[in-house]
């Protein structure tokens, strides 16, 4: 199926819609966004037939309206940007004086080399520490980071920031005499010492904020070359970091976001053991019980990344199940919006379902959050929606292609494809898949439709009875 469910979203548009402290922060985003994007195993635009579960080929629409494009960053249809500008963004907080930035100036000629030839005699790590200092005090100067400036352009902040992330992750380029394993130990040492200084800018003026934990998203302990079937590996040691910045009730959601993005990346290329990713499991679901976009709107965002991110996470046979339950617990509140419920149900095609998650509760979850999405969109067609939470629900049972995996890498994404609900989803997706078509080619739900779907979900209601989930 062409990639034709949801209304595109150009940048500008979104820009033209918010005030200017948000454009800089979103923007700040994108750009993080962008560069995890290249690195995750990506979500690919579908096919023209995208692949299902034993053999079958869902029943999706071609169409004859004008293409619509997918943007899988799109803000939900029903986000109202905050209308008062940010006190974060007044705060003038530089890290170092004036006279020390020019020592710290003229200090700074062997850092490059030092990083590239990955020295770590004693003098080497002063100039590595003494540099780093340097290049994060530039960011908290305030002619940095405002909108305009004539000689650096506006937001310089974000040029010094790539710069930054070009030394950290390209630091033992020129070592060629050291081994592999001793060049990775170089960069984990660096890395951590760049995270022991930009911590505390999280606490600093927004934009250094957003521009710190984006950084600290992006930094690879392994840099990939496919050429040599080298992966790239996410630098892990951070997730402590993004762990304490979701959990602070004080830090704003800008900055939420970027380490929610972060972790993301963490849980599907860094090498988390199931300790820490249960750490992060659990630190997402703190936030989704938290969160409700209903309450707070301008975290509606926040709240659809938060699920991707628990989307992404296995964990053991022990815990995985509360991964499961939070998915499952958000597909039914009738409270989030569709674009948060349909990204659940998404997530749980594509997670592990041990038999202490009741398998066949998830198919009804998902099965009764489809009939009341159809109902919903009967009532209000025009609604522009409607396409996104449909492709999305139909993504619950389906891969996007025949190359798409689950979390475990282990078997095809999709409900259809999980042999532990395999026959319930068949029985559940041949009604809703139809449902699905029909809005994605911009048709309108029938009464027929929708009678046959409350007639399986009324039927299987009894037999997807949710028990109550042991404590470990």
């Amino acid at each position: 199926m062409r990639d034709t469910s949801v209304i595109e979203m150009r940048i500008e548009r979104r820009r033209a819609a918010f005030p200017n402290w948000l454009c800089v922060a979103l923007l700040a985003l994108l750009c993080g966004l962008v560069a995890t994007d290249v690195a995750w195993s990506q979500a690919a635009k579908p096919k023209a037939k995208p692949a299902g579960g034993a053999g079958a080929k869902p029943a999706v629409p071609k169409g004859s309206a004008a293409p619509l494009v997918i943007d899988p960053e799109a803000l939900p249809p029903n986000y109202t940007p905050p209308k008062d500008r940010n006190p974060l963004l007044e705060l003038d907080m530089p890290i170092a004086l004036p006279d020390e930035l020019e020592k710290l100036k003229k200090e700074d000629g062997k850092f490059q080399g030092v990083l590239n030839k990955a020295e770590s005699d004693d003098a080497a790590k002063a100039v590595i520490k003494a540099g780093i200092r340097y290049r994060l005090a530039q960011m908290t100067l305030k002619e940095n980071y405002q909108a305009e400036n004539a000689k650096k352009g506006p937001y310089f902040i974000t040029t010094l920031r790539n710069n930054l992330r070009r030394d950290l992750n390209g630091a033992g380029s020129a070592a060629k005499l050291l081994k592999a394993e001793a060049i990775k130990e170089f960069r984990r040492n660096l890395m951590l010492e760049f995270v022991k200084q930009a911590a505390p800018l999280l606490e600093n003026n927004l934009h250094v904020r957003i521009q710190v934990i984006v950084l600290m998203g992006e930094l690879e302990l392994v840099v990939g070359d496919p050429s040599k079937g080298i992966a790239t590996e996410a630098f892990t040691p951070v997730f402590d970091t993004f762990v304490k910045v979701i959990l602070d009730p004080k830090q704003d959601v800008s900055v939420k976001i970027a380490a929610v993005n972060g972790l993301t990346r963490i849980l599907k290329i860094g090498t988390a053991n199931v300790n820490e990713r249960t750490r992060i499991a659990e630190a997402v679901i703190s936030e989704l019980d938290r969160v409700k976009a209903a309450d707070h709107p301008s975290e509606s965002w926040y709240e659809f990344r938060l699920v991707g991110t628990l989307g992404s996470a296995t964990l053991d046979q022990l815990k995985q199940p509360i991964i499961v339950t939070a998915l499952k617990k958000v597909v039914s509140d009738p409270k989030r919006s569709w674009t948060v419920r349909t990204e659940a149900a998404k997530a749980l095609g594509r997670v592990p379902l041990p038999p202490a998650s009741n398998p066949a509760s998830v198919v009804f979850a998902v099965s009764e959050m489809a009939l009341q999405l159809a109902k919903a969109a009967q009532q209000a067609p025009a609604d522009p929606q409607w396409k996104s939470a449909f492709w999305k629900t139909y993504l619950a049972f389906w891969s996007v292609d025949a190359n798409e995996k689950d979390v475990t890498k282990a078997i095809k994404a999709g409900l259809l494809n999980n042999p532990v609900v395999a026959g319930g989803a068949k029985a559940a997706s041949s009604h809703i898949t139809p449902l699905c078509a029909t809005i994605l080619k911009g048709g309108r739900l029938t009464a027929a439709q929708l009678q046959a779907l409350e007639a399986w979900v009324a039927a299987n209601a009894q037999g997807a009875a949710v028990p109550p989930v042991p404590n470990p």
